[in-house]
């Protein structure tokens, strides 16, 4: 803290934790003053489930967190793959690929009962030309911690699959360890052939006891 005499405003922030401000009055000398960073409240449900709600480009995915290379939320008949239809409404989540790969997901945290156990439902489908079969996929996870890595141990997720020409329904479960949950959509994207797509389009959470 300055040790010229004066109203400071302090102003503390870590990472994806809520930040933490305070105002010091400072007479002369010095001062301390403890600021408590603490997790932000989460919602009790799933936000943006169907994918309509959009920003200004597929990258901005209202109520969701992205990792990796995919496309976003995109609109139907706006994408090179003009054929897809959503399963319900008039966007769903995507990544599209031509000669290359286009792999990673999304994630949100809701806060949910602590031990009920829960089902992450969500439906998919994938396009691929080329390659082997298998090498385009989707899976969903759960992490009953509330952690928000897709690579940790912790979470539960359903298998990769595939399944072209329509829609499919895919699920996992998991019971929560405390008060908040984390749920995961993962596009998987192996070889870059001449053509790969991935798409997922309402999913839900429900209590799975």
């Amino acid at each position: 803290v300055p040790s010229r005499a004066g109203t400071y405003t302090l102003r503390a922030v870590w990472k994806d934790l809520d930040p933490s401000v305070a105002e010091v009055k400072l007479a002369g000398g010095s001062a301390s003053q403890d600021l408590t960073l603490r997790r932000p409240q989460r919602p009790a449900e799933i936000q943006n489930l169907d994918f309509e709600g959009h920003g200004p480009d597929p990258g901005y995915i209202v109520g969701w967190k992205k990792w990796g290379t995919i496309d976003g939320i995109c609109e139907q008949g706006k994408t090179i793959f003009a054929d897809t239809t959503t399963h319900g409404g008039t966007r769903f989540l995507h990544s599209g690929s031509g000669s290359n790969t286009k792999s990673g997901g999304v994630f949100q945290t809701v806060t949910v009962p602590p031990g009920k156990r829960h089902r992450f439902s969500g439906w998919f489908r994938t396009m691929q030309v080329g390659g082997e079969k298998g090498q385009t996929a989707t899976r969903f996870g759960i992490d009953p911690t509330g952690g928000d890595d897709p690579a940790a141990k912790s979470v539960v997720w359903s298998a990769f699959a595939w399944h072209e020409g329509s829609w499919k329904e895919a699920y996992t479960e998991a019971a929560a360890k405390g008060k908040q949950i984390t749920v995961f959509i993962e596009f998987q994207q192996i070889q870059g052939n001449e053509w790969n797509a991935n798409w997922v389009d309402d999913v839900a959470l429900t209590p799975a006891d």
